[in-house]
């Protein structure tokens, strides 16, 4: 629920949610929907395990629509947000001394689609 989600923010927990929840509208088990959270203006990261790609929809998705969010404010809740809400400090942004994790994206017709995958500075995909 919201008062659940705020609750755990306010004890300093960070949200992370299922990417998509935010890209299919709502959650499949009935929980809260990312929507509304955003919309309450709760600060929220993204996860999948089944659908990776929701990933950077979500990021995206987040720029534009009815939320409009800064560009980077919304690639922060694929990249920063989930990494140091699991500890791992060394990644998530574009900031001298940290990894070098960069994903190119083209948009076409709307879409973000994966063009280029560097890892720890490294062209891997």
């Amino acid at each position: 629920t919201l008062a659940a989600a705020r609750a755990a923010m306010d004890a300093g927990m960070t949200l992370i949610m299922g990417g998509p929840n935010l890209i299919r509208g709502g959650s499949y088990s009935g929980n809260v929907s990312v929507s509304e959270l955003v919309e309450n203006g709760l600060q929220i990261g993204f996860a999948s395990d089944y659908v990776p790609r929701s990933l950077i929809e979500c990021g995206f998705a987040l720029a534009g629509g009815p939320w409009n969010w800064p560009i980077e404010k919304a690639i922060e809740t694929v990249t920063r947000t989930p990494a140091h809400a699991v500890g791992l400090t060394d990644r998530g942004a574009l900031v001298v001394g940290l990894r070098g994790d960069v994903v190119r994206v083209r948009i076409v017709n709307g879409h973000p689609y994966v063009r280029g995958v560097w890892v720890a500075g490294q062209r891997v995909g």
